[in-house]
């Protein structure tokens, strides 16, 4: 499959997941099956506590939103490509249940983003959370 074969796939697998996480929506702590639409909303479903009937529903449906929101940055700025990413998942990668309490904790700390939407929000989250590193300069060929 050539590059952009690839590309159209990997956009086409990141909307049909979305898709399948908003048809598969849990209960949110208040009992209904709105999606979170926005940044507020989307770290309430990620926080719901163990011991809510909901927890396994709402912990899935993060960690979809999650993996979701992250294929689909990838299929758009995908390594060596013309876009430089906007975030560098460290090495080893963090688990999902890690980046849903780092995102919890920074959409609290972060009230003035509460209502964006949830992908901008979860993008804004990873740029300050998983920064690149700075380009490094080209190296310089002496002539002689």
């Amino acid at each position: 499959m050539d590059r952009v074969g690839y590309r159209i796939a990997a956009w086409a697998a990141a909307l049909m997941l979305c898709a399948e996480v908003a048809s598969a929506q849990p209960r949110t702590p208040h009992g209904d099956r709105t999606p979170p639409r926005t940044v507020a909303q989307l770290a309430e479903v990620c926080s719901v506590p163990a011991s809510e009937p909901e927890h396994i529903a709402t912990r899935y449906f993060c960690f979809g939103v999650l993996y979701g929101v992250g294929q689909y940055h990838g299929a758009a700025h995908p390594m060596g490509g013309d876009r430089p990413p906007l975030f560098c998942v460290p090495a080893p990668a963090p688990k999902l249940g890690e980046v849903a309490a780092a995102f919890v904790s920074w959409a609290r700390a972060h009230p003035e983003h509460a209502q964006e939407g949830p992908a901008d929000g979860l993008i804004r989250f990873a740029a300050e959370t998983y920064p690149c590193p700075p380009p490094q300069p080209a190296p310089t060929t002496r002539r002689r």
